[in-house]
């Protein structure tokens, strides 16, 4: 496993987004993990080395943001074209929110 600092850091008017960058790559290039300030994020491929799920955690200073997202369906070049996300807020006060999200996308490649 090979770690990979972004040389750029950010700075945003948000607070969220400021900071710095770092990805990780498996062996063969792919990215299993990133990590942003307050956010961690898992890729899991398939057998065919497609992201299948994304697993995010965020934490902001009124709770913490989880997320899943489920790929269910890919375009001929492995692009995720339909997937279902399940997420859930969690708040100091000990509540939370629990969404699920459903997702269609196309792409246009530069090289066609």
């Amino acid at each position: 496993v090979q770690t990979c600092a972004l040389p750029i850091s950010t700075r945003s008017d948000d607070g969220y987004s400021s900071g710095s960058y770092y990805f990780t790559y498996d062996h063969a290039g792919k990215l299993i993990s990133s990590q942003s300030p307050g956010s961690y994020l898992t890729y899991i491929y398939d057998n065919q080395d497609r992201i299948f799920q994304i697993f995010q955690l965020t934490t902001y200073s009124n709770g913490i943001f989880s997320r899943q997202l489920n790929c269910v369906k890919w375009d001929n070049r492995g692009g995720c074209t339909k997937s279902v996300t399940d997420a859930l807020e969690i708040y100091p006060d000990k509540t939370s929110r629990h969404q699920q999200f459903f997702s269609s996308a196309t792409y246009q490649y530069w090289d066609e």
